[in-house]
């Protein structure tokens, strides 16, 4: 086997895992932790959200109204995930919204651009290979539930559904807390740059 075939391979055990009833489970609670936590903030602040798609060139004016509705789409959207609503549907709807929102941050990074996307309720970060290829990863996550029929939830137990929520949820976690290493490593560094000019000026 090739280097090539072996990909292949990879990449069909990756599918499969991905749409067992157990990855299928994980990718759902994925999904539903992050829109539920994206439409929340931007709901919380519509007006970031709103300034977002004029960076975005999606809308020529800040209108808070669109980002409160954008918000309560995606919080909508967490529902459904998260009480199997027309799972296979919902998944649709999902890879769809990912894919535009992976093709306007390319189309932003190729221009050149740099503004804080606040994609996914993340007002810090501004736009970046990271950020491109988190929303097409999660795009990539949503169109491989999607192409299958969803397990019944129902059918898989309780206790499943909670295991699986809190593989998703500390899968989550770690992720978060790995992407925050970079931004904390520059912040250690400045601070202690600045308290080593403090004590060379008291020196003097």
């Amino acid at each position: 086997m090739n280097g090539f075939e072996a990909l292949i391979s990879l990449v069909h055990d990756l599918y499969r895992l991905l749409t067992g009833a157990s990855g299928h489970g994980i990718v759902r609670w994925f999904l539903v932790f992050v829109f539920a936590w994206s439409g929340f903030v931007k709901l919380r602040n519509p007006v970031l959200a709103a300034m977002a798609m004029v960076d975005f060139a999606v809308v020529p004016h800040v209108y808070p109204l669109l980002g409160r509705l954008l918000g309560g789409f995606e919080f909508l959207l967490a529902l459904a995930l998260a009480f199997n609503v027309l799972p296979r549907l919902a998944f649709s709807v999902t890879f769809l919204l990912l894919g535009l929102f992976t093709l306007l941050i390319g189309r932003s990074l190729w221009a050149g651009d740099a503004f804080a996307c606040f994609c996914f309720g993340d007002t810090d970060s501004s736009l970046s290979g990271w950020t491109l290829a988190r929303t097409g990863t999660l795009a990539l996550l949503a169109g491989a539930a999607a192409s299958v029929p969803a397990p019944g939830a129902l059918n898989q137990g309780f206790q499943t559904g909670v295991f699986q929520a809190t593989i998703a949820l500390s899968l989550l976690g770690v992720i978060v807390l790995a992407a925050s290493i970079p931004r904390l490593i520059a912040w250690s560094s400045d601070s202690f740059t600045g308290n080593r000019d403090v004590i060379t000026e008291a020196g003097k």
